[in-house]
């Protein structure tokens, strides 16, 4: 079964924002909160349980993103952004081999907040 249209729209764009401050330092938030959508609360596992979820990860934008390289071929390499001090989504889209030490180097002053925690 695929996921509906407007739901990938929606977590790739969360993750193209973090992935542009990171990678870019552009458009630089203090805070990225996602609402989870009334289906998403009755029980997140269960929702996703039913699709493959994996283009909906921050993992699958991250990749890609790491992949990019500048005008000289050189990888793009992330940067330091304190700014962001807060970031609420979903532990199952969010977490992956390499995210947390990522986070902590381009993200020192973030805090992650899952929604599965206020579940």
């Amino acid at each position: 079964m695929d996921i509906p249209a407007e739901q990938v729209t929606r977590w790739q764009n969360i993750w193209h924002k973090v992935c542009d401050m990171a990678y870019h330092r552009r458009n630089i938030l203090v805070s990225i909160t996602a609402i989870p959508q009334e289906d998403e609360l009755s029980s997140l596992v269960e929702y996703y349980a039913k699709y493959d979820i994996e283009h909906l990860k921050l993992d699958f934008i991250w990749k890609r993103v790491s992949q990019l390289r500048d005008e000289n071929n050189a990888f793009l390499q992330p940067l330091v952004v304190p700014e962001l001090r807060q970031i609420y989504v979903p532990r199952l889209l969010f977490e992956s081999d390499g995210v947390y030490a990522w986070f902590e180097h381009s993200f020192p002053n973030c805090v992650i907040f899952f929604w599965e925690d206020d579940m």
